[in-house]
């Protein structure tokens, strides 16, 4: 599998079609998602230097996109890695490459200094919530309008 910088002029469409189906994953339908507002999130993520943007290929098919940000300093000056999107097409979801999608990511979080990695998921989305648990992750707080904080101490697991 093969971790690759996003190619916006090539792959626009398909960075959109994407994240629609995360949006249908996490909250059961389309209803407020905002093509041009998600078009330019992605502008802005891949000029940013502390961003990552990646497409996921395997077997010379895009079959996952990653976006993330980091390093992120918290109220205390530790820094951390946020995850905004973790997505493989369907047909490739249970065997094991979320994983190493996990991994790619921990990788580069801990390389620059990171000591944990955050992420949001909605209520509802079991398939991700069980991911999470069972690779490590913990809830932070109570779930709120943004969804279920998570966190995963990157130092004590790896």
């Amino acid at each position: 599998m093969e971790f690759v910088p996003v190619d916006l002029s090539r792959h626009l469409d398909l960075c959109i079609a994407f994240r629609q189906d995360a949006y249908e994953v996490s909250f059961g339908h389309q209803n407020g998602f905002d093509t041009q507002e998600i078009t330019l999130w992605f502008k802005s993520i891949v000029e940013d230097p502390e961003a990552g943007f990646f497409h996921v290929i395997k077997d010379d098919q895009i079959i996952g996109q990653l976006e993330c940000r980091y390093p992120v300093a918290d109220e205390e000056g530790h820094r951390f890695g946020y995850i905004n999107l973790f997505y493989l097409l369907p047909e490739f979801r249970h065997q094991g490459l979320g994983k190493q999608l996990q991994d790619f990511l921990f990788k580069r979080f801990v390389e620059e200094g990171c000591v944990y990695a955050r992420l949001r998921y909605i209520p509802g989305n079991d398939a991700g919530e069980r991911f999470y648990l069972k690779h490590g992750w913990y809830p932070v707080g109570e779930p709120g309008v943004r969804g279920q904080l998570m966190q995963f101490d990157l130092i004590e697991k790896l």
